[in-house]
């Protein structure tokens, strides 16, 4: 699994390099080369970590993840004319319960590495790497 997201993420900086290289027309003015980002996900899946059971005889997983994450970081666009902007950031992800009673959840940091292709019409597609620590 992580070969296929090396690769993905080697594609698409060989893609972006690619375009920065050869220029078909002269790009709008694509604002400042280096910047700060903030960036808030909702995010649903992976593996069951837990199950948490309740007094009704429901209950609820709590998967490794799903939860909601903050992060704050910079981009940078190594040519002052290309749509390729690599960016890294670091975050806080968090998934909580539906209990009333307890403060049941999972917590941990993030750090992103990621790239994007940005094209004039606004539109962009982007990839990276994600480590959950703890």
């Amino acid at each position: 699994m992580n070969h296929v997201k090396y690769g993905a993420l080697l594609a698409l900086l060989a893609a972006g390099a690619a375009t920065a290289q050869t220029p078909t027309a002269p790009p709008e003015d694509l604002g400042p080369r280096v910047g700060f980002l903030a960036q808030v996900d909702l995010d649903y899946g992976g593996d069951n970590v837990a199950t948490v059971f309740f007094e009704d005889d429901d209950s609820q997983n709590v998967k490794a993840g799903q939860g909601m994450a903050v992060s704050v970081g910079a981009y940078f666009r190594p040519i002052a004319n290309s749509t390729f902007e690599i960016d890294a950031s670091v975050g806080y992800k968090f998934s909580t319960t539906a209990a009333s009673n307890a403060d049941i959840g999972v917590e941990r940091t993030m750090l992103q590495l990621g790239v994007s292709h940005r094209w004039l019409n606004g539109f962009y597609l982007g990839g990276g790497l994600v480590q959950n620590m703890g």
